[in-house]
Protein backbone atom coordinates (compact mmCIF):
# COMPACT_ATOMS: atom_id res chain seq x y z
CA UNK A 1 0.00 0.00 0.00
CA UNK A 2 1.30 3.46 -0.94
CA UNK A 3 2.38 5.62 2.00
CA UNK A 4 -0.17 8.19 3.08
CA UNK A 5 0.51 11.82 2.27
CA UNK A 6 1.22 13.91 5.39
CA UNK A 7 -1.77 15.93 6.57
CA UNK A 8 0.20 19.17 6.25
CA UNK A 9 0.84 18.49 2.55
CA UNK A 10 -2.83 17.77 1.97
CA UNK A 11 -3.85 21.08 3.55
CA UNK A 12 -1.18 22.92 1.55
CA UNK A 13 -2.31 21.37 -1.74
CA UNK A 14 -5.96 22.09 -0.97
CA UNK A 15 -5.15 25.73 -0.27
CA UNK A 16 -3.15 25.96 -3.50
CA UNK A 17 -6.09 24.62 -5.54
CA UNK A 18 -8.42 27.05 -3.78
CA UNK A 19 -6.22 30.00 -4.72
CA UNK A 20 -5.86 28.83 -8.31
CA UNK A 21 -9.61 28.32 -8.63
CA UNK A 22 -10.28 31.80 -7.30
CA UNK A 23 -7.83 33.36 -9.76
CA UNK A 24 -9.40 31.42 -12.64
CA UNK A 25 -12.90 32.49 -11.59
CA UNK A 26 -11.94 36.16 -11.46
CA UNK A 27 -10.17 35.90 -14.83
CA UNK A 28 -13.32 34.38 -16.33
CA UNK A 29 -15.42 37.18 -14.83
CA UNK A 30 -13.06 39.74 -16.37
CA UNK A 31 -13.51 38.15 -19.80
CA UNK A 32 -17.29 38.08 -19.43
CA UNK A 33 -17.21 41.76 -18.51
CA UNK A 34 -15.52 42.64 -21.81
CA UNK A 35 -18.82 42.09 -23.62
CA UNK A 36 -20.32 45.00 -21.69
CA UNK A 37 -17.64 47.53 -22.64
CA UNK A 38 -17.10 49.38 -25.90
CA UNK A 39 -13.40 49.89 -25.22
CA UNK A 40 -11.64 47.11 -23.27
CA UNK A 41 -9.10 48.42 -20.75
CA UNK A 42 -6.45 45.73 -20.38
CA UNK A 43 -4.42 47.74 -17.87
CA UNK A 44 -7.43 48.02 -15.57
CA UNK A 45 -8.25 44.32 -15.93
CA UNK A 46 -4.69 43.28 -15.09
CA UNK A 47 -4.65 45.64 -12.11
CA UNK A 48 -7.82 43.99 -10.81
CA UNK A 49 -6.26 40.53 -11.14
CA UNK A 50 -2.96 41.31 -9.37
CA UNK A 51 -4.17 40.25 -5.88
CA UNK A 52 -5.39 36.92 -7.29
CA UNK A 53 -2.17 36.32 -9.21
CA UNK A 54 -0.08 36.99 -6.11
CA UNK A 55 -2.27 34.67 -4.03
CA UNK A 56 -2.38 31.91 -6.66
CA UNK A 57 1.42 31.77 -6.88
CA UNK A 58 1.98 32.43 -3.16
CA UNK A 59 3.95 35.60 -3.91
CA UNK A 60 4.49 38.67 -1.75
CA UNK A 61 4.02 41.13 -4.59
CA UNK A 62 2.62 41.44 -8.11
CA UNK A 63 3.01 44.15 -10.73
CA UNK A 64 2.00 45.13 -14.26
CA UNK A 65 4.11 47.36 -16.50
CA UNK A 66 3.35 48.64 -19.98
CA UNK A 67 5.88 48.17 -22.77
CA UNK A 68 6.45 51.30 -24.91
CA UNK A 69 5.00 50.89 -28.40
CA UNK A 70 8.26 52.06 -29.98
CA UNK A 71 10.32 49.44 -28.16
CA UNK A 72 11.91 46.80 -30.37
CA UNK A 73 12.56 43.34 -28.98
CA UNK A 74 16.24 43.04 -29.94
CA UNK A 75 18.61 44.89 -27.65
CA UNK A 76 19.58 48.24 -29.22
CA UNK A 77 23.14 49.14 -30.05
CA UNK A 78 24.90 50.88 -27.19
CA UNK A 79 24.86 54.63 -27.74
CA UNK A 80 26.80 57.03 -25.58
CA UNK A 81 24.56 59.21 -23.42
CA UNK A 82 21.41 57.42 -24.69
CA UNK A 83 18.69 57.28 -22.01
CA UNK A 84 17.97 53.76 -20.69
CA UNK A 85 14.83 52.01 -21.89
CA UNK A 86 12.11 51.95 -19.24
CA UNK A 87 8.70 50.39 -18.74
CA UNK A 88 5.78 52.36 -17.35
CA UNK A 89 4.73 50.84 -14.03
CA UNK A 90 0.93 50.66 -14.24
CA UNK A 91 0.10 49.05 -10.91
CA UNK A 92 1.60 47.17 -7.97
CA UNK A 93 -0.01 44.93 -5.36
CA UNK A 94 0.14 45.70 -2.52
CA UNK A 95 -0.02 49.39 -3.45
CA UNK A 96 2.42 50.47 -0.74
CA UNK A 97 5.15 48.44 -2.45
CA UNK A 98 5.27 50.93 -5.34
CA UNK A 99 8.06 53.46 -4.92
CA UNK A 100 8.56 54.48 -8.56
CA UNK A 101 6.60 55.03 -11.76
CA UNK A 102 8.98 53.21 -14.09
CA UNK A 103 10.99 50.00 -14.24
CA UNK A 104 14.29 49.74 -16.12
CA UNK A 105 14.16 47.33 -19.04
CA UNK A 106 16.72 44.81 -17.82
CA UNK A 107 18.06 41.86 -19.80
CA UNK A 108 15.77 39.42 -17.98
CA UNK A 109 12.69 41.45 -18.92
CA UNK A 110 13.85 41.78 -22.51
CA UNK A 111 14.28 38.00 -22.59
CA UNK A 112 10.60 37.58 -21.66
CA UNK A 113 9.60 39.92 -24.51
CA UNK A 114 11.79 38.10 -27.02
CA UNK A 115 10.59 34.61 -26.05
CA UNK A 116 6.96 35.67 -25.67
CA UNK A 117 6.34 33.35 -22.73
CA UNK A 118 6.64 33.43 -18.96
CA UNK A 119 10.02 32.92 -17.33
CA UNK A 120 11.05 31.87 -13.81
CA UNK A 121 13.91 33.66 -12.08
CA UNK A 122 14.96 32.11 -8.79
CA UNK A 123 18.25 31.29 -7.05
CA UNK A 124 19.50 27.74 -7.32
CA UNK A 125 19.49 25.57 -4.22
CA UNK A 126 22.39 26.61 -2.01
CA UNK A 127 23.03 29.89 -3.83
CA UNK A 128 22.89 33.19 -1.98
CA UNK A 129 19.80 35.19 -3.07
CA UNK A 130 20.60 38.37 -5.00
CA UNK A 131 18.37 41.18 -6.21
CA UNK A 132 17.04 40.67 -9.72
CA UNK A 133 18.10 43.28 -12.29
CA UNK A 134 15.27 45.69 -13.00
CA UNK A 135 13.27 44.64 -9.94
CA UNK A 136 15.47 46.18 -7.28
CA UNK A 137 12.71 48.56 -6.16
CA UNK A 138 10.70 45.50 -5.08
CA UNK A 139 13.70 43.92 -3.31
CA UNK A 140 12.94 40.92 -5.49
CA UNK A 141 15.21 37.87 -5.31
CA UNK A 142 12.82 35.56 -7.17
CA UNK A 143 10.09 36.20 -9.72
CA UNK A 144 7.88 34.83 -12.46
CA UNK A 145 7.39 37.29 -15.33
CA UNK A 146 5.00 36.92 -18.27
CA UNK A 147 4.35 38.82 -21.49
CA UNK A 148 0.79 39.84 -22.40
CA UNK A 149 -0.15 41.30 -25.78
CA UNK A 150 -3.38 42.80 -27.04
CA UNK A 151 -4.06 44.25 -30.49
CA UNK A 152 -2.58 47.62 -29.55
CA UNK A 153 -0.49 47.21 -26.37
CA UNK A 154 2.08 44.98 -24.69
CA UNK A 155 2.51 44.41 -20.97
CA UNK A 156 4.81 42.58 -18.59
CA UNK A 157 3.13 41.04 -15.56
CA UNK A 158 5.17 39.60 -12.72
CA UNK A 159 4.94 38.12 -9.26
CA UNK A 160 7.90 38.54 -6.92
CA UNK A 161 9.32 36.86 -3.83
CA UNK A 162 7.83 33.48 -2.99
CA UNK A 163 6.38 33.56 0.52
CA UNK A 164 7.70 30.12 1.44
CA UNK A 165 10.92 29.68 -0.52
CA UNK A 166 12.16 26.99 1.84
CA UNK A 167 8.98 25.00 1.35
CA UNK A 168 8.85 25.38 -2.44
CA UNK A 169 10.50 27.95 -4.75
CA UNK A 170 8.95 29.25 -7.95
CA UNK A 171 8.82 26.29 -10.32
CA UNK A 172 7.76 25.46 -13.87
CA UNK A 173 4.12 25.01 -12.93
CA UNK A 174 4.10 28.57 -11.54
CA UNK A 175 5.31 29.83 -14.91
CA UNK A 176 2.66 27.80 -16.73
CA UNK A 177 -0.06 28.95 -14.34
CA UNK A 178 0.75 32.64 -14.78
CA UNK A 179 1.06 32.30 -18.56
CA UNK A 180 -2.25 30.47 -18.95
CA UNK A 181 -4.22 32.81 -16.69
CA UNK A 182 -2.95 35.88 -18.52
CA UNK A 183 -3.43 34.40 -21.99
CA UNK A 184 -7.02 33.58 -21.11
CA UNK A 185 -7.66 37.27 -20.45
CA UNK A 186 -5.51 38.44 -23.37
CA UNK A 187 -7.44 36.38 -25.92
CA UNK A 188 -10.74 37.82 -24.71
CA UNK A 189 -9.33 41.35 -24.81
CA UNK A 190 -7.90 40.95 -28.31
CA UNK A 191 -11.24 39.69 -29.62
CA UNK A 192 -13.02 42.64 -28.00
CA UNK A 193 -10.49 45.13 -29.41
CA UNK A 194 -10.73 43.60 -32.87
CA UNK A 195 -14.51 43.73 -32.77
CA UNK A 196 -14.39 47.41 -31.82
CA UNK A 197 -11.94 48.17 -34.64
CA UNK A 198 -14.22 46.44 -37.13
CA UNK A 199 -17.20 48.42 -35.88
CA UNK A 200 -15.33 51.73 -36.06
CA UNK A 201 -14.12 50.97 -39.59
CA UNK A 202 -17.60 50.00 -40.77
CA UNK A 203 -19.06 53.18 -39.31
CA UNK A 204 -16.34 55.26 -40.98
CA UNK A 205 -17.10 53.76 -44.40
CA UNK A 206 -20.84 54.16 -43.87
CA UNK A 207 -20.38 57.82 -42.95
CA UNK A 208 -18.23 58.33 -46.06
CA UNK A 209 -20.87 56.75 -48.31
CA UNK A 210 -23.58 58.86 -46.71
CA UNK A 211 -21.57 62.03 -47.28
CA UNK A 212 -21.49 61.28 -51.04
CA UNK A 213 -17.72 61.45 -51.46
CA UNK A 214 -16.40 61.08 -54.98
CA UNK A 215 -15.00 57.68 -55.96
CA UNK A 216 -11.38 58.83 -55.82
CA UNK A 217 -11.81 59.53 -52.10
CA UNK A 218 -14.31 56.79 -51.26
CA UNK A 219 -12.67 53.71 -52.78
CA UNK A 220 -9.33 53.97 -50.90
CA UNK A 221 -11.35 54.38 -47.70
CA UNK A 222 -13.34 51.24 -48.51
CA UNK A 223 -10.10 49.36 -49.20
CA UNK A 224 -8.57 50.38 -45.87
CA UNK A 225 -11.79 49.51 -44.07
CA UNK A 226 -11.83 46.05 -45.63
CA UNK A 227 -8.30 45.40 -44.34
CA UNK A 228 -9.43 46.23 -40.82
CA UNK A 229 -12.65 44.23 -40.92
CA UNK A 230 -11.08 41.01 -42.24
CA UNK A 231 -7.68 41.57 -40.54
CA UNK A 232 -5.78 41.45 -43.85
CA UNK A 233 -2.49 43.02 -44.88
CA UNK A 234 -3.95 44.34 -48.13
CA UNK A 235 -7.29 44.73 -49.91
CA UNK A 236 -8.35 46.05 -53.28
CA UNK A 237 -11.46 47.47 -54.89
CA UNK A 238 -12.39 46.55 -58.46
CA UNK A 239 -15.26 47.97 -60.50
CA UNK A 240 -17.03 46.40 -63.44
CA UNK A 241 -16.29 48.10 -66.74
CA UNK A 242 -19.27 47.46 -68.99
CA UNK A 243 -17.53 48.77 -72.08
CA UNK A 244 -14.57 46.45 -71.65
CA UNK A 245 -16.66 43.65 -70.11
CA UNK A 246 -14.09 43.20 -67.32
CA UNK A 247 -13.20 44.12 -63.76
CA UNK A 248 -10.87 47.09 -63.43
CA UNK A 249 -8.67 47.69 -60.38
CA UNK A 250 -9.50 51.04 -58.79
CA UNK A 251 -7.97 51.23 -55.31
CA UNK A 252 -5.92 49.22 -52.84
Amino acid sequence: MAPQQPLFDLYRDADRYRRLTQALRHASEAIAGLEMREQPDMARILTTLLPDLAAALDAELAFVAQVPTHLASPAPETVDHAPPEVLELISVYPAEAASARHLPLSDLMRAVLEKGEAQVYAPLVGDEPTLLAGLEIFKSTSAVIAHVQTVTQRYLVGVCNKRNMEDSPFLTYDRITLHNLLQLVAVGTRLSERRQQELDSSQEVLAAVSSELNLEELLPLVSRGACTVVNADAAGVMLWNQAGDALVFQAG
